[in-house]
């Protein structure tokens, strides 16, 4: 019936026969080029641009990212409409710890090491809390995500400030271990300067955590 692109990639419309989609969660090569470095997000808007411009519609996951299609690419943005991201409950019997976890109590980031996700100050930050006794010694900041582009400088700026034994870098986690850290966690921290949609958060709040974020279209939706 029709031909859906998860993610934007250059497409020959024309060689189907039946009508092209897009989902389309962000702006990012716009918004936030060094989420990419240089010379990278050059390719990253030529791709965009040419996968916007040849699919028949666009499916944009909020109403944030549907504004920033009509900033950027106000031609394109006439064939787009919002559909949300699809987030649901898991039920209790599907959580379990992460290994290796020692009990303390700790702060919860779920995020990719980019730009956008703001992780140095939330570094920073939790040391400036910790260091002023405004959260206790034993508290611990555990950051979920995969590697990105600025995965050695926060690796960097944690070595710096003494934070080795306090902050905790996880990748892989399965959804049971997930859906625990949003259980049991003190707060969901979401630190980031723009958001497609802010996945995280949403899932935060269906797992009943705080929820400490920064004040951008995203989160407000």
């Amino acid at each position: 019936d029709l031909v859906h692109l998860s993610y934007p990639m250059p497409i020959d419309a024309s060689a189907f026969q039946c009508p092209t989609v897009v989902s389309l969660h962000d702006l990012y090569p716009y918004e936030i080029p060094m989420n990419f470095g240089v010379p990278k997000f050059i390719f990253n808007r030529i791709a965009l641009r040419e996968c916007l411009g040849a699919v028949d519609a666009i499916a944009c996951v909020s109403n944030a990212t549907a504004n920033k299609l009509r900033q950027y690419l106000p031609a394109s943005s006439r064939k787009a409409v919002r559909i949300y991201n699809c987030v649901g409950p898991q039920p209790a019997e599907f959580v379990s710890p992460p290994a290796r976890w020692d009990g303390r109590p700790f702060l919860l980031c779920v995020a990719q090491h980019r730009k956008n996700k703001n992780l140095r100050l939330l570094i920073r930050t939790f040391r400036r809390l910790l260091t002023a006794g405004r959260i206790g010694a034993n508290m611990r900041l555990l950051i979920v995500g995969i590697p990105g582009p600025e995965t050695k400088s926060i690796h960097r700026l944690i070595a710096q400030s003494g934070l080795s034994e306090c902050v905790q870098l996880r990748e892989g986690l399965s959804e049971a271990e997930l859906q625990w850290c949003y259980r049991n966690c003190e707060a969901l921290v979401s630190p980031s300067v723009t958001e497609g949609f802010g996945l995280p958060v949403a899932e935060g709040i269906l797992a009943g955590c705080r929820i400490v974020c920064s004040e951008i279209p995203a989160h407000w939706e």
